[in-house]
């Protein structure tokens, strides 16, 4: 037999023989002696696949057979040459078309055999000369796929001829590689025939590859003329970056080739004409559209239209599993983004129900990614609104969401409060930072799956975030209903939802009709709907319909061929008899766990540890919890990938339905389930760092807890005992109370029998832990067992206190005040405080005398002062009294003030903790409320407040400022100023969780809006929102109080039937009277008669209101100190003026009673009752008949009450004068006071007033009404409205350009096109940080010789997604999109939008952790063009680019910074000669530069100016001390202008005195003049500041100002720290006039006033006596003449 050796390669031979068998034949053998098992594998695997195609372009195999230690395969022999010879012989394109022909035909019947060739070139393809006809030959590389696949997954190596090669088999890719590959190498092949040469002749492989990707060929019309133009189309077709538009058959591609031939045939050329018309993937796919949604569509993008106007709305959308909710949702995620709303979205999962807040923070954990992509400016303003919103208190939000910190910054931690007000606290801020994302321009739309497995914590959440009801807010919840019954938490939250009005709308879901099931398949299988009605019936018999079902029914068929594509009918066929045949179960899950078995063993284990994980895993997780590498586990994900049963996210992986998921978890035997969950909790907490396991607590935990009756070594349960434990407690944190309850309970089980005695900590720490969580959870029975369970074994009395502290809010909770009483006081006579058995006024008064002694010679520095106890049984007592204190109000009142007594005697005898604030507070009110002491009440409100932020106590603020604010302040200074404390006290309590006191201030809040007047058109919807708030926390009580307010301000503004009644929207007097409400509510009752009295004053029925007042006066220990004793006392004294003496005998003394506690009040807080008692005078003198003095009265009350801004009340003091005046027949003066309270009343928005002026008056106020204001509307009648050798190259390339170049724009310029070579991106920018900005420094896009140096800010560009690159600076961390367009993150970048950009990436360069800058690299022509392998390169490189970039940066700018540091020495020294100048007089300054000292110096003539503040170590002792520097600073920073403008020379400031002097360093004979002149204007200064403030403002200041004139010697002392000083008996006089002087008086010397008199008005005082001085002719300043 002859040999000929035909070919010799790297891994085989081929050769020429002759068998005598088979005749001639190639030989191809393994040219290794030994060849490896895998290498034997890989060689006989051309000889099975090809034995399986028979087929005649394919070259055939006869047998192969064992040649010592090697393979031989005895093959075909084809007498022809291959098509790289061929095409040296320049084909005509006729010849050309039939040779594709044929190569088009045999490679569609290589892809219906399910055979990829995957290396076509012109080497492996042989021609038959004569027929023009194809063989394909070297099949070692073919791989052999289903049609169930969508991919065959990445190459991890380029073989084969790169200049054919694929972009997606480069490996450069996010994208799989399928039978489109081999198209792709036709159409380069086809190119090369074409033209004459390649697309891409490039020799470098990096450039090749690069081309592949990034590099569109050039038209084929533009090299060679001749070719048609459709030929130019098809190639370009064939060659396009992505697989998707490429021609998706080789059957496809033949018609048109061979529709080509035929017309070049006949015409010489070929018309154009649409391509791929009978273009078929020969692959099954399901039709994407959406069945039988239509209505449930529209309902939903209605719904969102309303949301996107500013409401808030609840969809819920329900159905059985399968029926296609999420797919109906996921539908409205285009018209959301397309109208800039954000779409966020979470998903419960079933196996991890433990986790609080789940779904929310994975969806609110998006919209943060989001957000971060934003411009800078943006970035920041929307910092700043959170940061506004959420206080101290965003910690708890980035405890759950740490991604919040990229934006917020780091958070302080919040107080350490009681679980269930931290739970308040939650959704308190949580509902706050929600309302600062919805907004008008950006609506969110809330999408949350699976509802019936939320965790309580979440349902409370979103019952939470639904409350606020103009919020730009639309959450979907979709569940399974026939999971969920009416006793179900998610059932019982629905129904309070409802409840509370929130306004909810449903769909309903069902699976697909018959009909819906025609259109599916006849879509599907590109047929009609007649056609398919028997798969249809067939398919809802197997299915019911269900969407999920009918998918995965319709694909195994595909899978099993009983569906198969007909290449004449262009149509999919089915045997209806051989399905029917199938024995299918309609039972989803075991269907899905069929198909499931089915796969590698391999693949199923991993799959069922993805299953454990939960819906959504990582990579790492599952490598982690399986123990497997991450490269085994990536290649096991490629084939779940291939089967369609998980999808990938951006770095995560997702099971496609939790169907699937519960199939793969349903092939878990219970046993191998609990080991498993078990094997993965031990592996992850194993390999979890401390840092970390606070974020994986949770899931580490869950799956400990499925294997605990496994673990038996008691070290080990002891420890897991200890992990649940700190579950429980993290739980708790997050509000998930049902949750922790449930971590504590297992580590309870997980202690040992006797662990109270062998582990007493732990035990002691897990048992408080439970009782707590119970009671949070409402477990109140367990809470009691663990509870006595802590009693009977605690080793000390401290460790039972908050067992009862639990105890006692347990109670409170059930509203058993007594109960909670008593036990707090059980508590304390343990702790050494014992109280009375039966407390009365007997025991409270010796109580009270006791601690008025113990207080008595405390001053209020004394008590603040105090030291912090130390004493734990001492701090125990305090805290107990104060959570018991308002228990004992309401449940006991006798006991409350001997427990506040007892808590300041405590805290005076042991020392302070913060509740003592409270306790000290509360004292106040009861000297104020109860003996009338006011001036004596005062210090203890403000020693409770200084407590407070002596302790940085913010938790105790709320509590705090209730008794402060509300009932001290108010007796002390003018009430506006409680409004703002009162308002930071409701938010901080809402914030901590201190619910009570919280709404406590809103309602008070409300009332002293009230009452200083503010307009009612504000005011009224203010209090109903508060009010909503109020009732939202059922606070019943303080809604109610508020709501009688608020009854009472639209009684005012004419939205009541009946103005003397307080019955309409908000409040209904006549139902709480029938129902006996105002009996057993003592304040609701005082309050009806107060508004009732308020009312009948206001609207002319003084009988009315006396009686009223009469009624109230009964109840004012019900408002204990408040600000309605001191209302009920002036309109009691106003009603008495007014009422028939007849029917009220005793009226002239009360008002001579109202009168009298007037006058108390005003010495006190004039600001707020001084105008109310010159009304009552002036009604006294009316009465009286003193005319004149009635008068006077009158105006002083007038203008009192516009002085204090009491609008309603400058009302009401015009409308009586008026009516005063009126009744005197003069006419004159009563309308001017009558239009005066029309105008008023107008101010204030009290219509029902105007209006019945109007008609009372009509001649007085003609002129001045309007009738349109006194309209219905306006009446308030109106509704409201591996690292491959390509790589290692590419590492050597920049490696060399980054070391061998230092020139910035020249190493830039290799980089960018070395990078770009080997990505495969066609644009590359750098983007540099400088000075905390961002700069577009280089840009490079494909086709560029040189790159382009920018160097412009990132926001003026439009070249590059500033977002992504944002979001990369913001995080540090990559960012890699395949098809940029369409993300959701992303997507809404500008240019992203504009450009539908494709692949993406942003890579951050890090020096050292720092942010150096940013590479961007982008393909437009394809999808997917980045993959991982291309960021391990990138990673590999980043920092030495960084390191390189900052290098070259750091030569190219060297001479720049030579210059700009020549630059700033310069300015620097400028600098420091400004400051001497500033110091020094410029003469002494040049001199001491000069000379290194200064000459002293001796004018003979100037005046010297002494200023200083009146009154002012008074005045600063009521200032903190940054508020006296501020203002001091103010003061003096304007004298410094003045001097300046009158050429004086300022000298210094002591303290609060400033001392200038005139004609000095330059002589000056005016200097007498200049100094005076300088005078009036710092006194008209301080006086016009002072006219601007409050009257009691202690920064009010009043100044005095002494000038005399004489010699005076100047010079500079000291070495450091020099000074500019002068010195002589004129600075001394100086000094002593302005002490002479008085307030507001500029006080000269005789000498002085020689010199100015001929200028000013001067005032002789005559020669004053002054100490050491003698007599001094002293002149005060009047004016300038």
């Amino acid at each position: 037999m002859h040999n000929e050796l035909i070919y010799q390669g790297k891994h085989t031979n081929l050769s020429l023989e002759k068998h005598e068998e088979f005749g001639s034949v190639v030989v191809k053998s393994l040219n290794n002696e030994y060849p490896t098992p895998q290498v034997i594998d890989k060689f006989l695997h051309e000889y099975e696949l090809c034995k399986y195609l028979k087929l005649d372009g394919v070259r055939k195999v006869f047998s192969w057979e064992k040649h010592m230690q090697s393979y031989r395969i005895y093959m075909e022999y084809v007498d022809g040459i291959t098509l790289s010879e061929y095409i040296l012989t320049k084909p005509p394109i006729r010849d050309i078309l039939s040779v594709f022909c044929s190569l088009s035909k045999v490679l569609s019947e290589l892809h219906r055999k399910s055979v990829i060739h995957n290396r076509l070139s012109p080497d492996n393809i042989l021609l038959k000369t004569d027929t023009l006809t194809v063989k394909l030959i070297d099949l070692g590389e073919s791989t052999k796929y289903s049609l169930k696949s969508t991919h065959m997954g990445n190459p991890a190596k380029l073989d084969g001829d790169i200049h054919y090669m694929s972009p997606e088999q480069t490996g450069r890719m996010n994208r799989i590689t399928d039978h489109r590959s081999d198209l792709y190498a036709i159409g380069i092949m086809l190119y090369e025939f074409l033209s004459g040469k390649p697309p891409f002749n490039f020799q470098d492989p990096l450039e090749l590859v690069h081309a592949h990707i990034a590099i569109k060929p050039k038209p084929l019309r533009s090299i060679n003329s001749d070719n048609l133009q459709i030929l130019e189309d098809i190639v370009s077709k064939l060659l396009e970056k992505s697989a998707d538009r490429r021609y998706q058959s080789a059957t496809g591609l033949n018609m048109d080739l061979e529709y080509c031939l035929d017309e070049f045939k006949k015409n010489k050329t070929i018309k154009p004409f649409e391509l791929a018309q009978n273009d078929v993937s020969p692959r099954f796919q399901l039709s994407q559209k959406l069945y039988g949604r239509k209505e449930e569509l529209k309902k939903l993008i209605s719904t969102y239209n309303k949301t996107a106007q500013g409401q808030t709305h609840l969809m819920l959308v329900s159905g059985f599993s399968g029926t296609g909710k999420s797919a109906l949702v996921s539908e409205i995620y285009g018209p959301i983004t397309s109208s800039k709303g954000y779409f966020i979205e979470g998903k419960f999962d079933q196996y991890q129900r433990a986790i609080p807040y789940y779904a929310i923070i994975k969806a609110f954990d998006s919209l943060i990614h989001i957000l971060l992509t934003e411009t800078a400016a943006k970035l920041s303003r929307i910092k700043s609104d959170m940061l506004g919103v959420l206080g101290q208190e965003g910690k708890v939000l980035t405890d759950v969401m740490p991604a919040l910190e990229l934006i917020i910054g780091k958070q302080p931690a919040v107080a350490d409060i009681n679980s269930e007000d931290a739970q308040n606290r939650f959704n308190y801020v949580f509902q706050n930072w929600l309302s600062v994302l919805c907004t008008e321009k950006h609506p969110i739309v809330l999408f949350i799956d699976d509802l019936q497995w939320a965790d309580s914590a979440s349902l409370d959440l979103l019952k939470a975030l639904m409350h606020k009801d103009d919020n730009h807010f639309f959450c979907i919840g979709a569940y399974r209903d026939n999971e969920v019954s009416s006793a179900h938490p998610f059932s019982i939250t629905l129904e309070q939802l409802k409840e509370q009005g929130i306004r909810i709308e449903t769909i309903h879901v069902d699976n697909l009709s018959l009909h819906n099931l025609e259109e599916l398949l006849a879509d599907s299988l590109l047929t009609s709907t007649d056609n398919v009605h028997g798969l249809a019936e067939l398919t809802q018999h197997k299915t019911r319909g269900n969407a999920f079902f009918v998918v995965q029914f319709l694909q195994s068929l595909a899978e099993k061929s009983l569906l198969n594509f007909n290449l004449q009918t262009r149509q999919w066929d089915w045997d209806i008899d051989e399905i029917n045949k199938l024995n299918i179960t309609d039972n989803v899950v075991k269907f899905m766990a069929g198909k499931i078995q089915k796969l590698p063993k391999d693949t199923q284990e991993i799959f069922k540890v993805a299953a454990c994980l939960g819906n959504i895993f990582d990579i790492d997780s599952l490598s982690l919890a399986s123990n497997i590498s991450h490269e085994a586990i990536a290649k096991e994900l490629e084939l779940l990938l291939i089967d369609g049963l998980i999808i990938k996210l951006e770095d995560t992986y997702k099971f496609t339905h939790d169907r699937i998921q519960q199939a793969v978890y349903s092939l878990i035997d219970d046993e191998d389930r609990t080991v498993m969950h078990l094997n993965i909790g031990q592996l992850l907490w194993k390999k979890s760092k401390d840092d970390d396991l606070e974020d994986t607590i949770f899931q580490i935990v869950n799956h400990l807890n499925w294997g605990l009756q496994l673990i038996q070594d008691e070290k080990e349960r002891l420890s897991i005992a200890e992990l649940n434990l700190q579950a429980s407690k993290k739980a708790k944190l997050t509000s998930a109370f049902s949750e922790s309850f449930n971590y504590i309970k297992n580590a309870i089980q997980l202690l040992p029998s006797e662990s109270w005695n062998s582990h007493y900590d732990l035990t002691l720490d897990t048992f408080e832990e439970a009782a707590e969580s119970a009671f949070l959870a409402g477990q109140y029975k367990e809470m009691h067992i663990y509870i006595d369970d802590i009693l009977a074994h605690a080793k000390s009395l401290l460790s039972k206190v908050k067992p009862y502290e639990i105890r006692i809010n347990a109670y409170k909770a059930e509203n058993k005040l007594l109960m909670a009483l008593d036990t707090g006081l059980e508590i304390l006579e343990q702790l050494g405080e014992k109280f009375p058995k039966k407390a009365s006024l007997l025991t409270v008064f010796p109580d009270l005398i006791k601690t008025v002694l113990i207080l008595r010679n405390k001053k209020l520095e004394d008590i603040l002062a105090l030291p912090e106890t130390k004493d734990p049984i001492k701090r125990a007592s305090i805290r107990i009294l104060a959570i018991i204190a308002p228990s004992s109000y309401w449940g006991n009142p006798t006991v409350f003030p001997h427990i506040i007594f007892r808590m300041c005697q405590l805290s005076i005898k042991h020392g302070v903790i913060p509740p003592s604030a409270f306790g000290f507070a509360t004292y106040g009110v009861v000297m104020i409320g109860v003996l009338n002491k006011i001036k004596a009440g005062y210090p203890y409100g403000k020693i409770g407040l200084e407590l407070i932020k002596r302790f940085n106590a913010k938790e105790w603020i709320a509590q705090v400022y209730t008794p402060v604010y509300a009932l001290i302040n108010v007796w002390n200074g003018h009430i506006k100023h409680t409004l703002a404390p009162l308002l930071d006290s409701y938010h901080i309590g809402l914030e901590t969780g201190a619910l009570e006191f919280s709404c406590i201030n809103a309602n008070i809040y409300c009332i002293h809006a009230y009452v200083i007047g503010k307009p009612l058109d504000k005011l009224e919807p203010e209090i109903k929102d508060y009010s909503q708030i109020i009732n939202q926390y059922k606070q019943e009580t303080n809604f109610m109080y508020n709501e009688v307010f608020r009854q009472s301000a639209l009684n005012f503004m004419g939205q009541s039937d009946d103005y003397l009644k307080l019955n309409g929207q908000a409040f209904n007097e006549d139902q709480l009277i029938a129902d006996g409400i105002e009996q057993q509510n003592k304040t609701i009752s005082f309050l009806i008669f107060f508004h009732r009295s308020i009312l009948g004053n206001y609207f002319g029925d003084a009988d009315f209101a006396l009686e009223n007042s009469l009624n109230s006066e009964k109840l004012l220990d019900a408002v204990l100190a408040k600000i309605e004793v001191a209302i009920q006392a002036f309109h009691f004294g106003l009603a008495a003026a007014y009422a028939s003496p007849s029917k009220f005998p005793k009226v002239k003394g009360y008002l001579s009673k109202s009168i009298k506690k007037m006058k108390h009040w005003s010495k006190y807080a004039p600001q707020n009752f001084k105008h109310k008692l010159y009304l009552l005078q002036a009604e006294q003198a009316r009465i009286a008949n003193q005319f004149n003095q009635a008068r006077d009265f009158y105006d002083l009350s007038i203008n009192a009450a516009n002085e204090q801004n009491y609008i309603q009340e400058v009302a009401l003091a015009n409308e009586l004068a008026g009516k005063f005046f009126h009744q005197r027949g003069n006419d004159t003066l009563a309308q001017f006071y009558l239009k005066n309270a029309y105008q008023s009343y107008r101010d204030w928005g009290a219509l029902a007033k105007m209006s019945q002026l109007a008609k009372t008056y009509p001649h007085e106020l003609k002129g001045i009404t309007d009738n349109q204001i006194l309209s219905n509307n306006t009446l308030g009648m109106s509704k409201e409205l591996s690292l491959s050798e390509l790589d290692l190259q590419s590492i050597f390339k920049v490696s060399t350009a980054l070391s061998g170049e230092v020139v910035f724009e020249k190493m830039l310029n290799q980089l960018m096109h070395i990078i770009s070579e080997n990505i495969g991106a066609n644009k590359a920018a750098l983007v540099l940080t400088k000075n905390e900005h961002l700069i577009l420094t280089a840009l490079w896009t494909v086709g560029q010789q040189e790159m382009s140096i920018v160097n412009i800010p990132l926001q003026e560009s439009n070249s590059i997604p500033k977002k992504v690159i944002h979001y990369t600076e913001r995080t540090n961390s990559q960012v890699i999109l395949g098809n940029a367009w369409l993300d959701q993150v992303h997507g809404k970048d500008t240019y992203i939008q504009e450009t539908k950009a494709k692949s993406i990436m942003s890579i951050p360069l890090l020096n050292k952790g720092n942010l150096q800058g940013i590479l961007y690299l982008e393909n437009n022509l394809l999808e997917n063009a980045f993959n991982s392998e291309n960021v391990k390169f990138l990673n590999l490189l980043s920092s030495q680019i960084a390191v390189s970039i900052d290098n070259a940066m750091l030569y190219d700018n060297l001479e720049k910074k030579v210059i700009e540091r020549t630059s700033e020495l310069n300015d620097e020294k400028k600098k420091s000669d400004d400051l001497l100048l500033n110091i020094l007089p410029a003469e002494t300054a040049l001199e001491l530069k000069k000379y290194g000292k200064a000459k002293p110096r001796r004018y003979d003539a100037v005046s010297v100016i002494f200023t200083d503040f009146k009154n002012f170590t008074k005045n600063s002792e009521k200032m903190t001390p940054e508020e006296l520097v501020i203002q001091v600073d103010s003061y003096f920073t304007k004298f410094d202008e003045i001097t300046h403008k009158h050429n004086i020379e300022k000298i210094k400031t002591i303290g609060d005195a400033y001392l200038c002097v005139s004609g000095l360093p330059l002589i000056d004979d005016n200097h007498a003049v200049n100094a005076v002149l300088a005078a009036i204007e710092m006194r008209d200064y301080v006086q016009s500041v002072a006219a601007e403030k409050e009257s009691d403002d202690p920064s009010a200041f009043e100044i005095r100002i002494g000038i005399h004139s004489g010699p005076v010697v100047s010079g500079v002392v000291g070495f450091k720290k020099f000074a500019f000083d002068i010195w002589g008996d004129t600075v001394n006089t100086a000094s002593r006039l302005e002490t002479h002087s008085e307030a507001s008086k500029i006080n000269i010397s005789g000498s002085t006033h020689k010199l100015v008199k001929d200028y000013f008005n001067c005032e002789y005082r005559g020669p004053l006596s002054v100490k050491n001085k003698g007599e001094i002719d002293m002149y005060f300043i009047n004016k300038k003449t």
